[in-house]
């Protein structure tokens, strides 16, 4: 429990990713990787030059504005669908126009989980995907929870300690090291009574 709260909190940049894979000319579909959880954006390189995918938000759109025929021509793609999941449950989009050759498409997007539950082995190594400064605090709420299940006299003790290390990892990741001071120290005056 502690830890999936933790994973909930995590700013989304540590779940960042970056993979690609190769089009298939003339093949509109195109399946990302079994870790995808969501999709960011998508590129290929063209001439030296990045051409960025434009999505198309409904399937309406993407037959009834774009591919309007079943034998469309092939070209370089310039938009892409979502189109849920193919036969192994894994994402997938489709591109328009269909590719006219094979180019290597690049796309960054948010990562699953690797583990959902965690088991003994777990407990002595690194939790995947959660930064190692996280760890604490998934340890005081793992004996927040546990205490709790016996109503132990302590759990209070612990869920506040749990509570406070929660804070603590949301006040390390909004803290800015890079900017101009908030405040500026001024000389004092001196009160004579």
């Amino acid at each position: 429990m502690a830890r999936k709260e933790i994973q909930k909190d995590l700013p989304l940049r540590y779940l960042f990713d970056v993979a690609s894979g190769n089009t298939v000319a003339g093949d509109v579909n195109f399946s990302l990787g079994a870790t995808v959880l969501k999709p960011l954006i998508y590129r290929y390189t063209y001439n030296n030059q990045y051409v960025v995918l434009k999505k198309i938000h409904t399937l309406e759109d993407y037959y009834t504005r774009f591919l309007t025929r079943s034998d469309y021509p092939n070209s370089r793609p310039t938009h892409f669908v979502e189109r849920g999941v193919d036969s192994s449950s894994i994402l997938r989009i489709n591109l328009y126009p269909p590719p006219d050759a094979v180019y290597s498409l690049t796309y960054e997007f948010l990562k699953l989980w690797t583990t959902e539950i965690l088991g003994a082995s777990n407990l002595t190594s690194q939790i995947p995907e959660i930064p190692s400064h996280y760890h604490d605090a998934v340890t005081i709420g793992g004996l927040f929870y546990f205490l709790a299940s016996f109503d132990d006299i302590k759990t209070e003790v612990w869920e506040q300690r749990y509570k406070l290390a929660r804070q603590y990892n949301d006040n390390l990741e909004k803290s800015s090291y890079d900017e101009e001071e908030s405040f500026i120290l001024k000389p004092t005056v001196l009160k004579t009574y």
